[in-house]
């Protein structure tokens, strides 16, 4: 596989995809009042983690991509190349993603929280396979219980295991291999278009699937569907994966002025999309808003060589430092709320929001970033090194532009 160069813009844009999430997410949990009780235009202001997501999961399709299109998916070293390309990614999640699972598993041990089906519930977890059917644990789905944030990577790693069967698969087709790759691409995405119209109909039929725990309803098999499976999120992955080839093979340098133009154009979009949540909450249909929004995503990706004002930002130390341990910074970005404060139960006020909530805010975001930033020196890089040198198996290049999840 040929080696790949470092794109800042790109690590620099998931250090703002980790932003958006921890803001997200601390509006509500830093909050020394009731949450729910805040102006709807600040709650809309800051509801910034699902944006965020889509944004991680559209880059993590760039990234696959970007390192691993060339990596011997062939007949004669197929089989080999998948069981490589999962263990490489595996090497790159658990090692912080264990650490995780210890935290976390002490606070719900504390809280009683997993009751009778305490052993299926941790190896759905520690297999990271919670999203890969819908369920309902504890009365709610996995992103609202338990392990919560952990629910990413599970989809993150089920995107993985649906990239890998379609190069499997097409490298056994010879010269078929690339034609069959982009039909099946644009048949997926047009398939995910046509589920995210028909929203509502899609998840009560979902309700209607057998499942060994609580019985679904539409409330949890539409938040399923569309936010947490990695089936339609992979459309998302695969926009993100069609921006890595058109740098790949230099469409970017081909066609620069066009790609820049183009870049801006999405730019504005994703500012006009902001904009309309923000003042009137409208949306043509939230699952069809993460496609448009990912595909726009996809835009600035395919431009994230050209020198423009959007590289030469998002290519700033401070979010390249961000983006660079956006990872463990996703993973424990919250532990530090229930020491700084947060979670009352009061009415909102403008003083409460401009004093305690910003001062819990700034802290617990300090102490994250500091607690992360260990993480990745003393855990999370090393452990990635010490998992992959244990196959004495050829590797690929680096991965320079970080994935998961999210």
């Amino acid at each position: 596989m040929a080696s790949r160069t470092e794109i800042a813009p790109l690590t620099g844009l998931r250090g703002v995809a980790i932003l958006l999430v921890v803001i997200g997410h601390n509006f509500a949990f830093c909050a020394p009042y009731d949450v729910l009780t805040a102006p709807l235009d600040l709650i809309r202001t800051f509801a910034l983690a699902e944006p965020g997501m889509t944004v991680f999961f559209t880059l993590s399709g760039f990234v696959i991509a970007y390192n691993y299109w060339d990596f011997g998916w062939t007949e004669k070293r197929g089989a080999a190349a998948f069981v490589d390309f999962f263990y490489l990614r595996l090497s790159r999640l658990y090692p912080a993603l264990l650490l995780f699972f210890v935290l976390q598993t002490k606070r719900l041990v504390d809280a009683n929280w997993f009751g009778t089906d305490w052993p299926a519930m941790l190896g759905l977890h520690f297999f990271s396979a919670q999203t890969w059917y819908p369920v309902v644990l504890n009365g709610g789905t996995p992103d609202q219980v338990g392990y919560s944030i952990a629910w990413s990577i599970s989809t993150e790693i089920g995107m993985y295991l649906l990239f890998g069967a379609a190069m499997l698969v097409a490298g056994k087709c010879g010269r078929l291999r690339r034609p069959l790759l982009l039909l099946g691409a644009l048949a997926y995405i047009a398939i995910a278009a046509v589920v995210a119209f028909h929203y509502t109909a899609t998840a009560e039929a979902i309700t209607t699937w057998p499942t060994p725990f609580a019985a679904l309803n539409i409330t949890a098999t539409s938040r399923w569907v569309f936010y947490m499976s990695p089936y339609f999120r992979f459309s998302q992955f695969i926009m993100g994966a069609t921006a890595a080839l058109v740098i790949t093979h230099d469409f970017d340098k081909r066609w620069r002025a066009a790609w820049t133009i183009a870049a801006w154009a999405a730019l504005a979009g994703l500012a006009w999309f902001y904009l309309k949540s923000v003042l009137t909450g409208d949306a043509v249909d939230p699952a069809v808003d993460d496609l448009i929004l990912a595909g726009l995503l996809s835009v600035l990706m395919a431009n994230s060589r050209a020198d423009t004002w959007i590289n030469r930002a998002l290519s700033a130390k401070s979010i390249v430092f961000i983006g660079t341990i956006s990872y463990s910074l996703y993973l424990f970005g919250n532990f530090p709320i229930p020491w700084t404060g947060g979670n009352l139960t009061g009415p909102f006020s403008w003083q409460l929001f401009f004093g305690p909530f910003v001062f819990n805010f700034f802290l617990s975001f300090v102490f994250a970033v500091m607690f992360a930033y260990g993480t990745y020196l003393l855990l999370e890089r090393p452990g990635q090194r010490w998992l992959r040198a244990l196959r004495q198996k050829p590797r690929p290049a680096p991965v320079t532009v970080r994935a998961a999840a999210d």
